[in-house]
């Protein structure tokens, strides 16, 4: 199976650290010691130009590695602002769309209460106002408290997919997709510098 973990030259992520470990080492590290065997693409500076913008489809690149890898039938997705990783998750994810009728498997974890959709509001910084972005539905749901609202889960730190399902679906997420369910503290993505702050914080506190 393939394994991409992208990381383009230029973006200032590249020198990122968690614990003095930069971000794509430590996601190279759990691709490494998975169980599953794994065929690593990691560089980007090969790529096309044209592939190497932060505007460019991620499911474009997909379509470019199939071509440079054309025997291979399916592709797990890592990020290096997922430094949570683990090999366990990277081996359920390859597992769950290799040996099944999925399309593709990813980790989720549940939205806490303060992120739902329901809670989400809508600022207008010129007069100051806020309201709730869905109201609407939240008054067709008659749903007030936390206990009664509706669950809902989102994207965790990986992703395996058959590629030939992706590029027909053009997503990396191509259907019918396994859900595979890990705890919150996995699944920070790495974005900001606050993000980085936080991540550092955490594993400091793991490794105590």
């Amino acid at each position: 199976m393939l394994a991409y973990i992208p990381m383009r030259a230029e973006s200032r992520k590249r020198n990122w650290q968690v614990m003095g470990e930069h971000l794509v080492d430590i996601v190279y590290r759990a691709a490494v010691t998975a169980r599953v065997e794994l065929r690593i693409v990691t560089s980007d500076t090969f790529r096309p130009v044209e592939l190497q913008t932060d505007d460019s489809p991620i499911i474009d690149t997909v379509r470019w590695l199939h071509n440079m890898f054309p025997k291979e039938e399916h592709m797990v997705l890592l990020q290096p602002t997922s430094p949570f990783v683990t090999p366990s998750h990277i081996d359920d994810c390859c597992n769950g769309v290799e040996f099944g009728r999925w399309k593709s498997a990813q980790t989720v974890t549940e939205v806490p209460h303060v992120d739902h959709w329901m809670n989400q509001r809508h600022y207008n910084p010129r007069g100051g106002s806020i309201q709730l972005t869905h109201a609407k539905d939240r008054d067709l749901l008659r749903t007030n408290n936390k206990q009664e609202k509706p669950e809902t889960w989102r994207f965790g730190n990986c992703v395996a997919f058959d590629i030939r399902a992706a590029i027909d679906q053009n997503t990396c997420f191509p259907g019918p997709s396994k859900g595979i369910p890990v705890h919150p503290k996995y699944c920070i993505d790495v974005d900001t510098e606050l993000d980085l702050e936080i991540a550092n914080l955490m594993k400091k506190g793991m490794a105590l």
